[in-house]
């Protein structure tokens, strides 16, 4: 950090060369401090890593939340004023909803309209602006840790490290994910003006000093870094933190300077020292609690009063009422997340349901895990104080910066709606490899050929899983396939592969050979799901299921499965489904009291339910039941264009010699929404050649 940081570190630099125990140590230290590549050849490299590393992703489509984010949002598709984008949520619904997720990026959600406005929805553009601006971000991070560090061989292989690392593929390869780069450059940015306005203020620095001049003063940048943090907020809410990561290193900049001060005296110092340094400090740092506060009641004041509505089987932790296991198991996600960023040997799109178990009992083999992570952070920051004690306070700035990111998203002061999400490690991922960086450059000089072997490996492995992450991100099909082999468990992943696969069976453009494969891999995969589904309620494994049985003609099994998926219904619409499809399959078996039972019970949640009124409809008119045609009309209320309920109700009405004429109208309606309904169009020739022979 300027003058006073180079000469602390001349003089770490100094005590190892009078302990070193021999000459070719104090020699190798020597060389880890000169420059491994020059600072804008190291950016060049740094930015043509990242998108090498990244360019498979632009052959993928719109996968997961980009459909709701950006193909059916109509603030992405232009389809409402720009002044609209600044009242709408992410997804493009009215936040003051009390159905909104709440989630408030509209600076990322004007990115996603300016591409629409260029190109549509063409997804390899979408995929190159997220492949630039990460470039752009692991540029940034160059420059940060050259700003804290110097630009040595730890510097560069840190950043190094930043734009290999794995966890990031979720943010790079799902369009979605550019919330998390946008606030990225926004975050890096904010700080690196921030350290300049604290250079450009702090009459100890001499080397930031020539920078200063009238045009340029210190609250310019100041200004600007407050600007920046806003936007870094308005692309993603994680991005609040870096008025605390500025806090923190103005903080360790003070110190680093008062060389001959120790930290309580600082402390004090902060508080009644009357010198231009701390007067500046306190200055600067009452605009940043100012600022923070003023942003924090702008996202209440945008959130109307209301909280976002979370699926607590999205969320197990949260929907459990056993008070030890929600707190055990919400601890564990926290250190899980941390594995993640250390060695994320197995990453996933989605981390709901059963892919981490509830913690139940003090016996599970997880506690050890959770101590362990615990443990190692409770160490780190000892030992990171220790060196900031000595002027060496990188380490507890990456620390900071590690935890002051990731805890707005880790369930542990407040929800966030999901068990593990990768994209919200790209902010801590750049604390840790800050720390990283530190590491590296205490342990190059006395093990080098162990350092260089552990990180080379680490690069290496960090590389493979990248590339194959971003394939994964190529479809849904491929995404939920490697999904639902590293995690079985999940339910979720496992059942919405299987439904791709039936899908898939039932696409005529394919051979049967192609269709009969598909259909018999799905049935695989539903009996993968029961084989694990345990305790979970999710009964959109048992409705999909029940469905291909059906398809089979297995009406006896498919009619087990429908039950069962009732015996675990839950609050979403696929409840609604399973009643519908149970009413049809008990009709088609002659169980019509049982059929108007299902079809009743799915009313009795939802009145409108179309599915249900049609279905009644049809039981009612074969049994020629007066209300029949109560429940075609009120079908045809809901919906006009119900192309199903026109068309049962046409065939109702034909068989009334009276009523011809209405039939006619009915078949008709149906030909002019689809004209090539064969149904509608041999029903509509017997309803002309009847009423000619009137």
């Amino acid at each position: 950090m300027g003058k006073a940081k180079t000469t602390l570190r001349e003089r770490h630099r100094s005590v190892h060369k009078v302990n070193s125990k021999d000459h070719d140590t104090s020699e190798i230290l020597e060389n880890s401090k000169h420059e491994l590549v020059p600072y804008q050849k190291g950016l060049v490299l740094i930015g043509v890593f990242a998108v090498l590393l990244h360019t498979n992703t632009l052959l993928g489509g719109f996968v997961y939340d980009d459909a709701r984010a950006i193909v059916s949002n109509p603030d992405v598709l232009q389809e409402t004023s720009l002044s609209q984008v600044w009242v709408n949520d992410f997804w493009g619904k009215p936040i003051s909803r009390v159905q909104s997720h709440k989630s408030y990026r509209p600076l990322t959600t004007l990115s996603f309209r300016a591409n629409h406005a260029i190109h549509g929805l063409t997804p390899a553009g979408f995929h190159l602006v997220n492949v630039v601006l990460h470039a752009v971000v692991c540029c940034l991070f160059y420059t940060v840790v050259v700003h804290l560090s110097g630009n040595d061989i730890a510097s560069f292989l840190s950043a190094v490290l930043f734009t290999a690392h794995s966890i990031h593929t979720e943010a790079v390869a799902n369009a979605v994910g550019r919330a998390e780069i946008l606030s990225g450059v926004f975050v890096l940015t904010s700080f690196l003006l921030y350290s300049k306005a604290i250079g450009n203020s702090s009459s100890m620095d001499s080397n930031l000093q020539v920078a200063t001049n009238k045009y340029f003063p210190s609250w310019i940048f100041l200004l600007l870094s407050i600007i920046c943090a806003g936007a870094a907020m308005l692309s993603k809410e994680q991005g609040i933190t870096v008025l605390g990561i500025c806090f923190i290193y103005d903080v360790l900049h003070l110190y680093e300077t008062e060389q001959g001060n120790s930290p309580i005296g600082v402390l004090i110092s902060i508080f009644s020292e009357s010198s231009i340094q701390y007067k500046e400090f306190r200055k600067r740092t009452t605009m940043l609690m100012l600022t923070g506060m003023l942003l924090l009641g702008i996202r209440l004041q945008i959130m109307a009063g209301g909280k976002p509505i979370f699926n607590e089987y999205e969320l197990p932790a949260l929907g459990t009422n056993d008070t030890f296991a929600r707190i055990a198991t919400f601890n564990y996600y926290a250190a899980f997340n941390f594995q993640l960023l250390l060695f994320p040997l197995t990453q996933s799109s989605d981390w709901s349901y059963g892919s981490l178990p509830l913690i139940k009992q003090w016996e599970d083999s997880r506690w050890f895990y959770i101590s362990f992570f615990y443990s190692l952070v409770v160490f780190a920051l000892c030992i990171s104080l220790w060196q900031s004690f000595r002027g060496h306070g990188n380490a507890l700035f990456g620390m900071a910066w590690m935890l002051l990111t990731f805890v707005p998203s880790s369930n542990l002061l407040f929800h966030v709606g999901f068990v593990i999400a990768e994209r919200v490690l790209y902010l801590p991922s750049m604390g840790y490899c800050l720390v990283v960086g530190v590491c590296i450059r205490q342990s190059l000089p006395r093990f080098p050929r162990f350092t260089s072997l552990v990180f080379s490996s680490l690069i290496l492995f960090f590389c493979k899983q990248t590339f194959q992450r971003n394939a994964a991100w190529e479809s849904d099909y491929t995404l939920h396939e490697v999904g639902a082999a590293t995690l079985p468990k999940n339910i979720k992943l496992v059942t919405n592969f299987g439904m791709m696969q039936l899908e898939r069976s039932k696409d005529v453009s394919r051979t049967n050979e192609e269709r009969t494969k598909y259909l018999q891999s799905a049935e695989k995969t539903f009996r993968l799901g029961l084989q694990y589904v345990g305790e979970q309620r999710f009964p959109s494994l048992y409705f999909s299921y029940g469905n291909l049985l059906h398809q089979q003609g297995k009406l006896q099994e498919a009619l087990v499965m429908y039950e069962q998926g009732l015996d675990r219904r839950d609050k979403t619409r696929t409840t609604l489904s399973l009643f519908n499809n149970l009413g049809m399959l008990q009709y088609k078996l002659q169980n019509f009291e049982k059929a108007e039972e299902a079809f009743l019970s799915s009313l009795s949640i939802d009145k409108n339910e179309l599915s249900a009124h049609n279905g009644l409809a049809v039981l009612y008119a074969s049994q020629k039941n007066n209300k029949a045609e109560h429940h075609f009309l009120e079908a045809l209320r809901i919906s006009p264009t119900y192309i199903e309920g026109l068309f049962n109700y046409g065939t109702f009405l034909a068989s009334d010699s009276n009523r011809l004429l209405e039939s006619k109208r009915q078949f008709e309606r149906v030909l002019e929404l689809n004209p090539s309904h064969s149904g509608a169009q041999q029903n509509m020739k017997y309803v002309e050649y009847n009423l000619e022979r009137q």
